[in-house]
């Protein structure tokens, strides 16, 4: 399961270097307090079932993509980074509802989802429609281009830059 693997592939990474480390962790994904702030984390099995899938999809009147239905129901885990790419982890602090609500409603409604940022600057954005990856500017939300033909090919792309 490729996502499973990318999960496990990009954990170990992190763990090797010594980057499992967090202020806002959810208490699930906690193995110790390193202090008053930081905390050691690893990922644990997401929250997201079937049903919080078809309230987000009644809700926005969208179908998500089986990859990233895949992604959002496998693990709990904090903002992945890798490169110049962040993907949005998704957890008990940070879940699926606070995540859509980066886009404006309307950028929902067109079927577009937010999935993480380039550089910390631009979205990057899923089009349910399509599949396709996408940028968006972060200033006012206008496309930008097309970035991956879907997610499976943004998570195979990821997986070879760790």
């Amino acid at each position: 399961m490729l996502i499973n693997d990318f999960f496990n592939k990009y954990y170990s990474d992190i763990k090797t270097k010594g980057l499992t480390k967090d202020i806002n962790v959810p208490n699930s994904m906690i193995i110790q307090n390193i202090d008053e702030e930081w905390k050691e984390w690893n990922p644990v099995e997401s929250i997201i079932n079937k049903y919080d899938i078809l309230k987000i999809e009644d809700t926005y009147k969208i179908t998500l993509p089986e990859h990233y239905k895949e992604y959002i129901c496998s693990k709990q885990f904090m903002d992945i980074q890798i490169n110049e790419y962040t993907v949005f982890g998704i957890n008990e602090i940070n879940t699926i509802e606070n995540i859509f609500k980066t886009f404006p409603e309307n950028t929902l409604k067109y079927g577009f989802i937010p999935i993480g940022q380039i550089n910390d600057e631009d979205y990057i954005a899923l089009n349910c429609h399509n599949e396709n990856i996408v940028s968006f500017a972060y200033a006012d939300y206008s496309f930008k281009k097309v970035l991956f033909k879907d997610f499976n090919e943004f998570i195979e792309f990821l997986m070879e830059k760790i």
